[in-house]
């Protein structure tokens, strides 16, 4: 009965992507839509079946706790819909302190809204996980056709397109797995693709999805949006006065650098210094196989100043080869890939003097922020590759233009 449910929603889902206005807007064939969807699923399903195995690890995974959890949420749903919906408002019980680690509605929403999707799913897949996955990459497929879309029209050949938003291992992998890094990524790509459309002309319908996909940033992973800002607020002034682009990231940059560590003087709610250094601190206690030994963060200019070698080791080097043994391996490759390609189109732009896009700097600058925060958070080998899957595809994208150009010069006719 599983697989027949399974195969007539795989169907639905997949008719509806090759037949769907907004996905032929991709201008990528049917039989081309179709299999890029059904990789995700692929992925999801190879996702949800390593996170339970051994069998034990159905209950301790986050992806299959969600699962499991919305089970009662479902009749909960059915029976008192009510207060279904009212546990995802905020309530007294808990604090409101957005740059805190402890118990605070921040810190649970991002949990409740992902039990409280799966419990949604569940009326339609009849409590099924791996059925839940379809409609999951189903909403998720928006966001990513969207980024292709917005990489093809604007400076990228189809085919470095294609892997900058579809094809990079392991954003396929984390983000087509029931957990937060593909709705994190779908809602970076529409935030993007409106910003920029409303650059273009004001429309009530993208200032409405801004709204929407802001604040489900806000909700999933607020540091993500600590990092968005500053590159996203420098984006939008370079498209005004282009001529200024490189000052305008650089100033911005600084002033936001200067606010992070004056925010210590805004009270313990604002205190981001102190946000950052709590959350290492979590994730030290937390433990696990693949831990390294960081110093601690202290949260002030000296501190941060001493963790930065660290932190870029985290996210940039690692895994290092033999590094948390044979399931590493695919994530190591990667990592060896991205830090030549990222050498080559460093060293491609500095010797030959390119220039880059606008919109390049800006994917650059949100990358290097972004994958900042997680070094400095992040002492785990197997947390850094999930948290930072979701800076990779804009890091590619920043150095695609210039890849593409070095690498088709190189072609022999």
């Amino acid at each position: 009965m599983s697989i027949f449910i399974f195969t007539i929603y795989l169907i639905i889902a997949t008719g509806l992507i090759i037949k769907l206005p907004f996905f032929k807007k991709s201008k990528l064939p049917p039989i081309g839509l179709a299999c890029l969807f059904l990789l995700k699923i692929v992925a999801g399903i190879v996702y949800g079946y390593i996170h339970a195995h051994p069998p034990a690890h159905i209950g301790v995974t986050d992806t299959w706790k969600f699962f499991n959890e919305s089970l009662p949420e479902t009749n909960l749903l059915k029976h008192h819909p009510k207060i279904f919906f009212q546990d995802i408002l905020f309530n007294s019980s808990t604090g409101l302190h957005p740059f805190s680690t402890q118990h605070n509605y921040w810190n649970n929403i991002k949990f409740t809204l992902m039990v409280k999707l799966a419990a949604i799913f569940n009326l339609f897949s009849l409590g099924n996980y791996f059925v839940n996955l379809i409609f999951y990459n189903f909403l998720c497929f928006f966001g990513v056709v969207l980024f292709y879309r917005q990489l093809r029209d604007k400076f990228i050949a189809t085919e470095w397109a294609l892997c900058v938003a579809f094809l990079i291992p392991s954003v396929l992998f984390w983000g087509s797995g029931f957990h937060k890094e593909g709705l994190i990524l779908s809602a970076l790509y529409i935030v993007i693709y409106h910003v920029e459309k409303t650059m273009q002309k004001l429309h009530i319908k993208s200032i409405v999805f801004l709204a929407v996909f802001f604040i489900m940033l806000l909700f999933l992973r607020i540091y993500v949006l600590v990092a968005l800002l500053p590159a996203m607020i420098s984006w939008i002034l370079s498209i005004k006065y282009p001529q200024f682009s490189s000052r305008i990231f650089l100033g911005i940059n600084i002033f936001c650098l200067i606010f992070f560590f004056s925010s210590t003087f805004l009270g313990k709610s604002f205190d981001m210094p102190q946000y950052v250094a709590s959350r290492q601190s979590d994730f030290i206690q937390l433990q696990g196989k693949t831990m390294l030994a960081v110093p601690i963060l202290k949260p002030n200019v000296f501190g941060f100043i001493h963790n930065l070698p660290s932190a870029i080791d985290i996210t940039l080097l690692h895994p290092y080869p033999g590094e948390g043994g044979i399931s590493y391996i695919p994530f190591t490759v990667e990592t060896i890939i991205f830090i030549v390609l990222l050498v080559l189109g460093s060293c491609t732009m500095v010797f030959k003097k390119q220039k880059i896009p606008i919109f390049s700097i800006f994917c650059l600058n949100f990358s290097i922020l972004l994958l900042l925060i997680i070094g400095y958070i992040v002492p785990n080998v197997g947390a850094v590759i999930r948290y930072k899957s979701i800076a990779l595809p804009f890091l590619l994208a920043a150095f695609a233009p210039i890849l593409q150009k070095y690498f088709t010069s190189k072609k022999i006719y």
